[in-house]
């Protein structure tokens, strides 16, 4: 077995940022305040719009180094308050080196309000780094491997959250939270994602992710919402109606989680189910298009305050049925979803952060409610980037080796465990990129009573419905569908 292998803790990349403060002894000034002319506070009302819906966007982006006129020109984005934040592809990593390059230009743009680089990460086939980085396995292995040690899975998870951060990364897309229901299902079971079908081993093993994240200065997003473990179909490549495999014991690791006030965002999947319908739309919503799943469900019913980010925009599902930039963005946010992810591949646009940017401008300047949501989003995003800042762990990278530290608990079997590994092809790890062509507490009683027990893998699909029927029918007289 080889020696472990543990780093010393890294260097800052930056200091303790801090988010502007409003001057609050202005607002008690004794002077007259000075009333700005209609058109000064017309362009201001306009600038401060820009300012809050540019937070609101995630984007993908061409370039692997810092000098890529592609990565200047999203540097320069960010810097200006025009996106929120960069979403890495495998298509982005050249090196660590140019990756921690690119990333502390990004930082280093606006460390008022630091931006949001993500990625996906969460080991098995879902690696975006292919350099620097030692292999960490898939859910699925971690649970089995670490059945009776999840301090050993958190060291394993310290392990990658820290070279994480300290490559400037801020925002790791795990850990995924669905129930490995159906051990067929395309994109979750078929590739390991899951850490089980039982919802306190999903509970135990995202909890160590987690705060092996959060110990990083990182920020994570549990995934996918509502459930995707007991889909038979792929969202990344089309439709994906789970009207009869869904049941709504997958909403627990959510609820727990949240409770145990451990999420940062909440990824919201393209998935459909026929009884979560408001009834006075005809489309047919996904989750992530959908006020039901996300106002009446993950606010109310779970009631999750924190940020809601949809998963990619430009997946299959979402593509095929919603093929207008400006129904999927207005449907988005009108559902609840507060951080807009658009990976930019299905037909790169260098142009497509503006486009959304203007589509949430033009609607906030004619529609007030639409207004108020921005601002409600943007407050949300404002408080988790303030999160971010205050825990002054952006970190460069450190080297890769230092013997004269002593090996943390755990570790020589995180690293015997890793060893075993082969590194992840580009097939398999290309595959989650999507691409062209792919109430009161007795109210909470009264819908766990609907919830049903854990859903048996070869439950006939009619039971399955009636279970969800059951808790949305409990939901509907419980919990109004209103803002959140």
């Amino acid at each position: 077995m080889p020696s472990p292998v543990v780093s010393p803790p890294p260097k800052e990349l930056l200091p303790p940022l801090q988010l502007p403060q409003v001057d609050q002894s202005a607002a008690h000034s004794a002077d007259k305040p000075t009333v700005p002319p209609p058109a000064a506070a017309d362009a201001k009302a306009n600038a401060d719009l820009e300012r809050m819906a540019g937070q609101l966007i995630i984007i993908g982006f061409h370039g692997a180094t810092r000098d890529d006129r592609a990565v200047k020109r999203v540097v320069d984005e960010i810097k200006a308050g025009e996106v929120g934040g960069v979403m890495y592809l495998t298509e982005n990593v050249r090196s660590l080196a140019d990756v921690s390059a690119m990333n502390r230009a990004f930082l280093e743009a606006k460390p008022d309000m630091p931006p949001f680089i993500t990625l996906d990460e969460e080991g098995g086939s879902v690696m975006r780094l292919r350099h620097g980085v030692r292999n960490v396995p898939s859910a699925e292995r971690v649970a089995r491997e670490f059945s009776g040690d999840v301090g050993g899975a958190k060291s394993l998870y310290a392990r990658l959250a820290n070279t994480l951060a300290a490559s400037g990364f801020t925002v790791n897309f795990g850990p995924v939270v669905d129930l490995n229901i159906n051990p067929s299902n395309p994109i979750i079971g078929r590739f390991g994602r899951s850490f089980g079908k039982d919802v306190p081993t999903v509970d135990k093993f995202a909890t160590a992710f987690i705060s092996a994240h959060h110990d990083a200065g990182m920020l994570t997003a549990l995934k996918h919402f509502p459930g995707h473990g007991s889909s038979r179909a792929d969202s990344h490549k089309g439709f994906v109606d789970i009207t009869r495999t869904w049941r709504p014991i997958e909403l627990e690791p959510y609820r727990n989680l949240i409770h145990g006030n451990m999420v940062d965002f909440i990824m919201v999947g393209h998935l459909y189910d026929q009884f979560a319908s408001s009834g006075d739309d005809s489309a047919l919503l996904p989750a992530s298009l959908s006020p039901v799943w996300i106002r009446r469900v993950l606010r109310g019913n779970l009631r999750f305050e924190g940020v809601v980010i949809s998963d990619d925009l430009e997946m299959g599902a979402i593509r095929k049925e919603f093929p207008a930039l400006k129904d999927t963005v207005l449907r988005a946010v009108n559902a609840g979803v507060d951080v807009l992810l658009f990976s930019n591949t299905a037909a790169y646009d260098p142009d497509l952060a503006d486009r959304v940017r203007a589509i949430l401008v033009d609607e906030a300047k004619a529609n007030p409610t639409f207004q108020k949501r921005i601002e409600r989003s943007y407050q949300r995003v404002a408080e988790l980037k303030r999160k971010l800042a205050g825990s002054s762990r952006l970190r460069e990278t450190a080297p890769a080796t230092h013997p004269d530290e002593a090996p943390a608990a755990g570790a020589g079997r995180v690293a015997s465990v890793a060893d075993q590994l082969p590194d992840p092809t580009d097939v398999a790890r290309n595959a989650f990129e999507s691409k062209p062509g792919d109430g009161s507490s007795d109210a909470t009683e009264t819908l766990k009573g609907a919830m049903g027990g854990p859903h048996p893998g070869n439950a006939d699909d009619t039971s399955v419905a009636e279970d969800t029927r059951a808790y949305f029918k409990a939901l509907s007289e419980n919990s109004p569908c209103g803002e959140q």
